[in-house]
């Protein structure tokens, strides 16, 4: 397992340029995490609001770096996990990120609490 935090030399803004938006015509349904340079992680609920699914295209949108262009991203179903089991959904991006973009890895929540968080979201 990797030591140290995944966060260290992050900035504020550098978080922001990991946060996607999940749309549906233009409207937000609710937050996605770049974790890879072609991979997002959301909520199942999410992409079901969306009106999508496993095997289902959804669009991406990513404030943070003033991105104007949506990016493409098919719901994986070999790791999509339902609502009402983990709720957690992967994206593998068939566009390109936007420039500015940055990813963060996912890490273990092992040995995490008491310490600071931050969260997200759209309402």
């Amino acid at each position: 397992m990797p030591t140290g935090t995944p966060l260290a030399g992050v900035s504020p803004e550098d978080l922001n340029r990991i946060v996607a938006q999940v749309t549906k015509n233009g409207a937000v349904c609710g937050a996605a995490f770049l974790v890879a340079a072609d991979l997002a992680v959301t909520c199942a609920h999410v992409v079901q609001y969306a009106g999508a699914g496993p095997g289902d295209e959804v669009s991406l949108a990513f404030p943070g770096v003033r991105s104007t262009t949506p990016v493409r991203g098919l719901v994986e179903t070999a790791t999509w996990r339902p609502p009402e089991e983990e709720d957690v959904a992967f994206v593998t991006l068939l566009d390109a990120a936007p420039a500015g973009a940055r990813s963060l890895p996912l890490w273990s929540a092992a040995r995490t609490r008491d310490r600071q968080v931050r969260t997200f979201g759209f309402p």
